[in-house]
């Protein structure tokens, strides 16, 4: 059968392709036909076939818009196979010789990078600060080419989860008098710890702690980061002059809501008072005739 589309209108034939061969590349031909008659004045008739040879041209590529998932730490990942899977070339064998030849980064967060027709894409701690479950949206567009130089754009749109990041906890630092408890009220050690992940700095607990500093003073660490230090009666410190200062460390570790963790110390100043004498009672026998 005919597969082009054939009309007779007033004795005047028309034929069209009508889309019907696309497929073939450049260089290629096909053959189409169909069978017309004559008639004379006097009815009488004759029928013929007429061979019509479409050669092909090319045609541009289609490029359909894509959609990628990464997490928030992968690495650059290749994905140009992503890219082309919906990609496609009318004339039959271009499609699997479609390039990329372009990308267009303008506004991407992400890094984008094309070399020898390979794109590789990658978050690049650029949302480091997304918490766990949440996500956000990355896109650029890119160019197909098929061999015969037709081009094609598409977008593409990377969806981003966010993963849990640790904590970052720092050493605090305080200064007492040997002979005074300290006492420091919340957030207390965790004044200057921080989470990347949105949100997740206020939610920080003391998960650990040490329950006496290297010194052996008393020390008591709640969950909301306020502690006790007690130096009375550590004999170092019952030894410093008064004006002189030692330093003395406590460990503690902060914990974000996902369990992890990062560890510092509270490092203590204690300044050396002046202490009392301590005086003692004697006993001692003298004769009548001794002087003093």
């Amino acid at each position: 059968g005919t597969v082009g589309v054939v009309t007779l209108v007033n004795g005047s034939v028309t034929y069209d392709p009508d889309g019907r061969f696309q497929s073939l590349a450049i260089g290629e031909t096909a053959v189409d036909t169909f069978v017309y008659t004559v008639s004379d004045p006097h009815g009488a008739t004759a029928t013929a076939t007429v061979a019509v040879t479409i050669t092909g041209e090319n045609d541009a590529p289609t490029a359909d818009n894509d959609g990628l998932n990464v997490a928030e730490d992968d690495g650059a990942s290749d994905i140009t196979s992503t890219l082309l899977d919906g990609d496609s070339d009318a004339d039959h064998s271009e499609t699997a010789q479609l390039t990329v030849t372009a990308i267009a980064t303008a506004g991407v967060v992400g890094q984008v990078t094309l070399s020898n027709g390979i794109v590789h894409y990658s978050p690049s701690m650029a949302f480091e600060s997304l918490p766990v479950g949440g996500t956000a949206t990355d896109t650029f567009t890119y160019t197909i080419e098929d061999p015969h130089g037709e081009t094609a754009e598409a977008s593409v749109t990377v969806t981003i989860a966010g993963r849990n990041d640790a904590p970052a906890s720092f050493n605090d630092s305080a200064s007492i008098a040997a002979d005074t408890l300290l006492s420091v009220a919340a957030r207390g050690v965790l004044t200057n710890d921080t989470d990347v992940d949105t949100g997740e700095s206020a939610l920080l607990v003391v998960s650990a702690s040490d329950s006496a500093s290297v010194a052996g003073a008393t020390v008591s660490v709640a969950s909301n980061g306020s502690y006790t230090y007690d130096p009375r009666g550590v004999a170092a410190f019952v030894a410093l002059p008064q004006g002189e200062s030692t330093v003395d460390v406590f460990h503690y570790t902060a914990a974000d809501p996902q369990g992890a963790t990062d560890s510092a110390d509270a490092v203590i100043t204690v300044v050396g008072v002046n202490d009392a004498p301590t005086a003692s009672d004697n006993a001692f026998t003298v004769s009548a005739s001794d002087t003093a």
